[in-house]
């Protein structure tokens, strides 16, 4: 009977701590889903925020090949550049030394229309000379003009 007594002193003993215990477990697990909850609204907002960033780092990398093919059409540009620069450089230096002999010819065409041209004995075209006294030389001395008489 002793045994049946203290049985049952200690069911009664243990049901207000069944009680307590079911309390405590029931707070616990509230806490647990408000952490859970929280958990889960965390990972959404980073799971989006990586989301984002995978967007950007992808729109930042086609941006970056853009630009690399820009740069590069840009590096093709000036080296055409470059080349038709020096290309301009010899046709100009080309041209200039044209016009120095067209201002030569243009010259002779000048002195020509002051003497008459006639073909000397190679057949070449020559102005005519004339006998001039050469203050220069002390004697008559062939020249098509004064001016081109120069003294020794």
């Amino acid at each position: 009977m002793e045994r049946e007594h203290t049985r049952i002193i200690d069911e009664q003993a243990r049901k207000p701590q069944d009680t307590t215990g079911s309390d405590d477990m029931r707070q616990q697990m509230e806490k647990i889903a408000r952490e859970k909850a929280e958990t889960d609204v965390v990972l959404g907002t980073l799971r989006e925020r990586v989301s984002v960033l995978k967007d950007e780092v992808e729109r930042l990398r086609r941006q970056v090949h853009e630009l690399q093919q820009e740069s590069a059409d840009k590096e093709v540009k000036i080296v055409q550049l470059t080349k038709q620069r020096s290309q301009d450089k010899e046709d100009m230096q080309g041209l200039n030394i044209a016009l120095d002999s067209k201002q030569q010819e243009l010259e002779l065409v000048s002195i020509c229309q002051l003497s008459p041209i006639f073909p000397d004995s190679d057949g070449v075209l020559r102005p005519a000379q004339k006998e001039i006294g050469c203050q220069g030389h002390g004697r008559k001395y062939a020249c098509s003009t004064i001016e081109s008489c120069k003294s020794p």
